[in-house]
């Protein structure tokens, strides 16, 4: 389910993006650093569109703004697949606080 969601955020995000800018559904796909296409404003919408279809689909929000203090090589942000790591944690910590 979670793939399905971060694939459904990136059509969503890319429409609104120019094609130079547009993120690959690839989970390498670098979204902070030197290798990045997307800028904030695209980081920004992708983070908000993924807020809004997981709360939508699975009724959790997934705690994405916490992990803001610093670019390093764990963090969230670093690719789709790390961003897709960190919310399978992260949901399951929500998944436990709501039994």
């Amino acid at each position: 389910m979670i793939d399905d969601i971060i694939y459904s955020v990136i059509e969503v995000v890319n429409k609104d993006l120019p094609p130079e800018m547009r993120l690959s559904p690839e989970w390498e796909t670098p979204l902070l650093g030197d290798n990045s296409k997307i800028d904030s404003m695209g980081i920004v919408s992708l983070l908000a569109e993924l807020e809004s279809q997981f709360s939508e689909k699975l009724g959790l929000v997934p705690d994405i703004w916490v992990e803001w203090n610093g670019i390093d090589g764990s963090h969230p942000l670093r690719s789709l697949g790390t961003l897709r790591s960190y919310l399978e944690v992260n949901l399951q910590t929500l998944k436990g606080d709501s039994n």
